[in-house]
């Protein structure tokens, strides 16, 4: 009889991710940069808007201008905690599956209350100047709802994501 030991299971840390992890990886990566872009187009050129010289633009400059610099930085935040949750998972630590559950549920939170905040403030504006502003709000909530939907129920009641990331 042969009594060579088994060979020892392969490090899973330095293998790719499949499935639902990495579908979680590629989907998260991809919409911190779609929240870059955002800010950028949205956020950003509206600041750029405040030096025209038309006086209704300057009195909604003048209520606008901290919410909506309130807003790029928590957009930021949240693009570093999106990266954070995709090295966690990436680079499969334990920590990983409630890092992930606490991140959805906060980008849920915060794009209900940034839509209730964007309305109330945005809202007299845009109804002066035609500007549709629920439109994007809306995607975005919708977005994070189908995100918190699916990604929350997976990491709480996964095996495969319990066992991939409990190393």
């Amino acid at each position: 009889m042969d009594k060579t030991p088994a060979p020892a299971k392969a490090d899973k840390k330095n293998e790719k991710l499949t499935g639902w992890l990495g579908a979680f990886v590629g989907l998260t990566s991809l919409g911190a940069a779609w929240t870059v872009i955002n800010l950028f187009r949205n956020n950003f050129d509206m600041l750029g808007e405040c030096g025209k010289s038309s006086i209704l633009l300057k009195a909604f400059c003048k209520d606008i201008t901290p919410p909506l610099i309130a807003e790029i930085v928590v957009g930021f935040i949240f693009v570093a905690l999106a990266i954070l949750a995709v090295v966690l998972v990436s680079k499969r630590k334990k920590i990983a599956i409630p890092y992930v559950i606490a991140f959805e549920s906060a980008v849920l939170a915060w794009n209900i209350v940034d839509f209730a905040i964007a309305n109330a403030v945005l809202g007299p504006w845009a109804a002066k100047t035609n500007v549709n502003i629920t439109g994007t709000l809306v995607v975005s909530l919708v977005i994070s709802v189908i995100q918190a939907g699916i990604w929350i129920p997976y990491f709480i009641l996964s095996k495969k994501a319990k066992q991939e990331l409990d190393q």
